[in-house]
């Protein structure tokens, strides 16, 4: 059975998620008393999943762009869509 790598990447994130909601490390680190960098232990704890989270999304985008999954194709709008969208015309 072959897993879409979609689903792999919505189960990481998925699980990031409930590592900053779920409450288990935090009964011994809600306090100030643990400090990591300068800062106390939650608030480092949420900035380093929402860092890992954007490394995570970063990373599925790479994938899916050398798979070839990304299908972006820009055209210019003619000038017809454009009176279309400003029924006032002009400029």
């Amino acid at each position: 059975m072959k897993i879409n790598h979609n689903v792999i990447f919505v189960l990481i994130l998925a699980a990031m998620v409930s590592l900053i909601v779920h409450p288990t490390p935090f009964g011994w680190a809600n306090r100030i008393d643990p400090w990591v960098l300068g800062i106390p232990f939650v608030m480092f704890w949420v900035i380093l999943i929402c860092t890992l989270m954007c490394g995570v999304m970063i990373l599925w985008y790479l994938v899916d762009l050398k798979k070839g999954n990304i299908d972006i194709d820009i055209e210019p709008a003619t000038e017809e869509e454009m009176n279309s969208w400003n029924p006032k015309g002009g400029n």
